[in-house]
């Protein structure tokens, strides 16, 4: 998919996208196709399959995932990488593995992502689980989500040794704890009281896979750079703030598309009965009438649009829809006065990251769920 203008995007942040995308897009390709061939399998894998065995490799591992990365071609995490590692001084061109690789995490989240969710499609397509079935699916998104630690250990890049032990274990935390917030995520809709504060919902988010995959570029683009602890820590904070503005705006174009090529089905997480920050907001206003009527859709799994159309319609009666967006805007306040404190940045860089107009309208350009982005 060829990409002609920035998704969403206004004034620099655009302008950057497009200068930047031409490298990116080349970069994440080529790292994903090094490994397409049958050659390259047998040669990862270590020992020497048989053909049918590559050729089933081939079909039900590599072109699933590879199907992701052609439907969307937004590509904007490796865009952060870069323009991080530009902030601090380094030139993230002589690192492309190490920048692809912030696309194949976020890629590999979607798949396991929509596992969790159960999600029909991602881009109108039909999500990897579908085709080749959930067992399957399951082991080929985290077969390529831990591809970043091959990445990382044989990158011919610049990185200081301690950069790249740092890096390292950012890695794998941030593998483990997505699993934590994931099983949050997937099991409160289960529990016999959905009686659970707002906060707590964002602090799940924190250890997800949309905070993971924003955070996670911020970090190894510091990395490229050889940052220190300081630049490091800071970085790392913006882009749990931005991950977890996504999150919640993200919430709520699930159920209040701004759009009819959203590419995601209609209230989705309402009919996986998912406990998001507008369910909460909604339960702790409702009467008691109506917070039973919520709770019931959302328990039902339905896909009848006019019982998804009520739960949307319970949300706005009291506001919730509204108040999660300020909960969002608050987030991308913080982003704000993270990068306000920071005394590292060049002029233009500043102004890039610290725009408060710009810096909402990158924080929405995003596919739904045909990128989660």
């Amino acid at each position: 998919m060829s990409v002609t203008r920035a998704p969403g995007m206004t004034g620099a942040w655009a302008e950057q996208y497009m200068v930047w995308l031409p490298f990116i897009r080349q970069a994440v390709l080529e790292t994903v196709d090094r490994w397409g061939a049958a050659e390259a399998i047998r040669e990862l894998a270590g020992t020497d399959l048989a053909d049918e065995m590559t050729e089933l490799l081939v079909r039900d591992w590599y072109e699933p995932f590879r199907s992701y990365l052609n439907r969307t071609g937004k590509m904007i995490r490796p865009v952060l990488v870069c323009l991080t590692a530009r902030s601090l001084g380094a030139d993230p061109v002589k690192a492309p593995s190490l920048v692809a690789m912030a696309e194949m995490i976020h890629s590999s989240s979607l798949v396991l992502d929509d596992i969790a969710d159960d999600s029909d499609l991602r881009c109108g397509e039909p999500t990897v689980h579908r085709m080749v079935g959930i067992r399957t699916a399951g082991a080929l998104g985290s077969s390529w989500l831990n591809m970043c630690f091959f990445i990382l250990a044989n990158s011919k890049s610049d990185l200081h040794d301690s950069s790249r032990r740092r890096l390292g274990r950012e890695l794998a935390w941030e593998h483990w704890v997505i699993g934590l917030g994931t099983t949050i995520d997937t099991m409160w809709p289960s529990e016999k009281t959905m009686d659970h504060d707002p906060l707590e919902y964002l602090q799940s988010v924190l250890h997800r896979s949309t905070s993971y995959t924003c955070r996670m570029p911020l970090k190894i683009g510091a990395s490229i750079a050889n940052a220190d602890d300081r630049a490091f820590t800071a970085y790392s904070r913006l882009g749990e703030e931005i991950g977890l503005a996504f999150q919640v705006i993200d919430d709520q174009l699930n159920v209040a598309p701004v759009s009819e090529e959203w590419g995601k089905t209609t209230a989705e997480d309402i009919t996986a009965g998912k406990v998001t920050p507008q369910v909460l907001l909604t339960l702790r206003r409702a009467d008691r009438n109506r917070a039973s009527e919520l709770v019931r859709i959302l328990r039902a799994n339905t896909t009848d649009q006019s019982e998804l159309r009520n739960a949307v319609g319970i949300m706005q009666e009291y506001g919730a829809l509204a108040e999660a967006r300020e909960i969002a805007d608050q987030h991308l306040e913080t982003c704000l006065r993270i990068i306000s404190d920071v005394d590292f940045l060049r002029g233009d860089d500043h102004e890039l990251w610290y725009g408060g107009h710009e810096t909402r309208s990158f924080s929405v350009s995003r596919g739904g769920r045909c990128s989660k982005s």
